[in-house]
């Protein structure tokens, strides 16, 4: 591919960084997500030389291209960890007894909280989509853990409680809403929310999406296949089929 104009140097060397790969170093046994008996999987030696050419390339990038990439870059094995994790939570978690759970959950926080920067400047990790969607996926994770299920206002205490800066945390809690907008049960959080906002911009957006999140199909009335006359409000809090 060829690149010409604005931002043709950072695309130029992650197209570059992407294929630098060393196949015959790669581990060779993976961690399968059962943190209370296994290590987490540690950074491959390709992640590593990936690292390296970006730091050896450093001047050629804007000092916001340089700390995203490195963001996305550092935050892609702690992923993996993270999505081990879930998938043997999801898969195991009726099964542990409470007193493993508590466990679990305690390891579970050595190991992942508080969450790790890796030195880089909040200003920049807002822009890293990598870093804020990896946050909000550990955060739904403790969530899961803690609650047994998917908790909007769990993981919106966990947003204020770890967010590490006013922008990443800006960054946070509209993802979060945008994933959980159009549930009632967020509504009390909005208020709150709105507060954390710094620009225009995301206040509209969240405005919008608390909107959303209460409008609701107005209610009007129809024949059945039979002559009936059935209102869309006989259906309130029913599962409908269409």
């Amino acid at each position: 591919v060829e690149y010409s104009g604005k931002g043709a140097e950072k695309y130029k060397l992650v197209e570059k960084m992407a294929k630098i790969r060393m196949e015959e170093m790669e581990p060779t046994s993976f961690f399968s997500g059962n943190i209370l008996s296994e290590e987490l999987q540690q950074p491959s030696p390709t992640n590593d030389l990936r690292l390296s050419f970006l730091e050896q390339n450093k001047e050629r990038l804007t000092g916001l291209s340089y700390n995203v990439i490195k963001a996305n870059l550092l935050e892609d094995v702690m992923s993996f960890n993270l999505q081990q994790v879930r998938n043997y939570f999801r898969e195991n978690g009726k099964k542990i007894s409470s007193a493993d759970r508590a466990k679990f959950l305690g390891k579970f926080h050595g190991l992942f909280f508080p969450v790790n920067t890796h030195g880089i400047e909040d200003k920049y990790l807002s822009y890293s989509k990598d870093f804020i969607y990896y946050q909000s996926e550990l955060f739904s994770l403790d969530a899961l853990i803690k609650t047994g299920k998917y908790d909007p206002t769990s993981i919106y205490e966990d947003i204020l409680k770890y967010s590490r800066g006013k922008q990443s945390l800006e960054a946070s809690i509209m993802l979060n809403f945008i994933k959980s907008g159009n549930s009632n049960s967020v509504d009390s959080l909005y208020d709150v929310a709105e507060k954390y906002m710094l620009s225009s911009k995301n206040l509209d957006q969240l405005r919008r999406l608390r909107k959303r999140s209460f409008e609701t199909l107005p209610d009007y009335s129809f024949e059945d296949i039979d002559g009936k006359e059935i209102k869309i409000s006989d259906f309130k809090n029913k599962i409908i089929l269409i």
